[in-house]
């Protein structure tokens, strides 16, 4: 990989767009175009900064050979970026809290098993389980509030993980990860030709 390659992998993998770098590095977007095209490559403070805010050696920046270790460290740490880690957390949050406030209704309405009648005559229309505690117990606005809340939170966590972006996004690392470890192997044979 080329240093503007890593500048632009380390970017996306932690969810920045050029502008958000160029503002923390103190530098126009076009610059940090310029950078990831190779186009021209950022004066030595530059770097420091740049190995800085992604946790990365510079040597990691500076040296074709890929420091594997270092790779497999930032993407195992830093896999998904923190608005992913958010949305993913507050989907299954969501998820979480809909889910166990649906069972406890049902574990409640058997621990209190209640009948409810309403009307008369032929009218007459009887309710049970789960249905007459949530009327008995004026409960149906929380747990169909439940409910949603469960559902939004499940709607988030799937639209997270099937979503188009997320499967390239994985691809892309898995793709980094296969071309790294090549890299490594290579290094590895021509030691051991060395040593022969």
């Amino acid at each position: 990989m080329t240093l503007g390659e890593k500048i632009n992998f380390l970017r996306k993998t932690n969810g920045l767009t050029q502008e958000q770098l160029a503002e923390q590095v103190a530098v126009t977007r076009q610059t940090i175009s310029k950078w990831e095209l190779g186009e021209s490559e950022p004066e030595i403070a530059y770097l420091l900064q740049i190995s800085s805010i992604f946790h990365v050696t510079t040597d990691y920046l500076l040296k074709d050979i890929p420091d594997t270790q270092s790779d497999m460290h930032h993407i195992d740490k830093q896999g998904l970026t923190s608005h992913e880690m958010i949305k993913l957390w507050i989907g299954g949050f969501l998820a979480t809290v809909g889910i166990i406030g649906v069972i406890v209704f049902w574990i409640l309405s058997i621990l209190h098993p209640t009948e409810l009648y309403t009307g008369a005559g032929d009218n007459l229309t009887i309710y049970t389980g789960l249905r007459a505690f949530l009327r008995v117990w004026n409960a149906r606005g929380l747990f169909w509030f439940t409910v949603a809340t469960g559902a939004i939170g499940v709607f988030i966590v799937f639209h997270f993980f099937f979503s188009k972006d997320s499967i390239k996004e994985t691809r892309k690392t898995i793709e980094y990860v296969k071309n790294a470890r090549q890299e490594v192997d290579k290094i590895y044979a021509d030691i051991d030709k060395l040593n022969k």
